[in-house]
């Protein structure tokens, strides 16, 4: 019994300190090295999911352990008590999750149609460019500055091409290039589903705002290799809004 409720504790107690440790220590603090900074917030949130699964596990290995113990006991004394105690316990988790799947539905289900709804938008809207280092640039009729980066495609407003200079517009095109190399799309997928999902956390507030600002950071260093630091800088305040 003490084991499983060892590892209930020690999984616990690693929760809290990486949830306190990324609110308070993590933010703006990886601007400079954008590549450890997402590193670091992954790790983060990938061994705060094993712990949570360890706890689990700990919590299964002790409502075993005491269901078993239970069944040698004579009714009425403390182990029998006890064993009936935790013989509740997965009825109140298969409740619980029940709930957790309604809400989680609820929660994704609205900005799953929405985003459906705007990527068939976008594919009847787009326009074929000239492809940019191997990559697909397609332009829509946006009366904004406007540019987006999917897995394999670069996506950019038609008012964004008649307005920047043409050493502007390879800046724009080389940062949204870094945010395909940089496989950003995904990690920021990730990062607004767990955003999403444990909404009221503000860690996870945090966590979401962080991979965006160290994406982005990611891709002017990227741009920067190819274009002066100045013309990137310009870009960025120009198209501050678009991905």
């Amino acid at each position: 019994m003490l084991v499983p409720l060892t590892v209930l504790s020690v999984s616990l107690a690693w929760i809290l300190l990486v949830s306190i440790l990324a609110r308070t220590q993590f933010p703006n603090r990886f601007l400079t090295k954008p590549h450890l900074g997402l590193a670091i917030w992954f790790t983060a949130l990938t061994s705060s999911f094993v712990a949570s699964v360890s706890g689990i596990l700990g919590l299964g290995a002790a409502y075993l352990y005491s269901v078993e113990r239970a069944s040698f006991a004579e009714f009425g004394d403390s182990d029998w008590l006890l064993g009936f105690a935790w013989s509740f316990v997965p009825w109140v988790l298969l409740a619980g999750f029940g709930v957790l799947l309604a809400l989680i539905n609820l929660r994704i289900e609205t900005p799953i149609i929405a985003s459906r709804r705007l990527e068939h938008d976008f594919q009847l809207a787009k326009r074929d460019m000239p492809p940019f280092e191997g990559v697909s640039v397609s332009s829509i009729p946006l009366p904004i500055h406007y540019a987006l980066a999917t897995k394999n495609e670069i996506i950019l407003s038609q008012f964004t091409i008649d307005q920047l200079s043409e050493e502007q517009l390879q800046a724009v095109l080389w940062h949204e290039l870094g945010h395909i190399k940089g496989n950003h799309q995904t990690l920021k997928r990730i990062a607004g589903l767990v955003a999403l999902l444990t909404k009221p956390m503000s860690i996870s507030r945090v966590f979401n705002d962080s991979v965006e600002v160290l994406c982005e950071e990611s891709a002017d260093n990227f741009a920067r290799r190819f274009c002066s630091p100045e013309t990137v800088n310009s870009v960025r305040v120009l198209m501050r809004g678009s991905n």
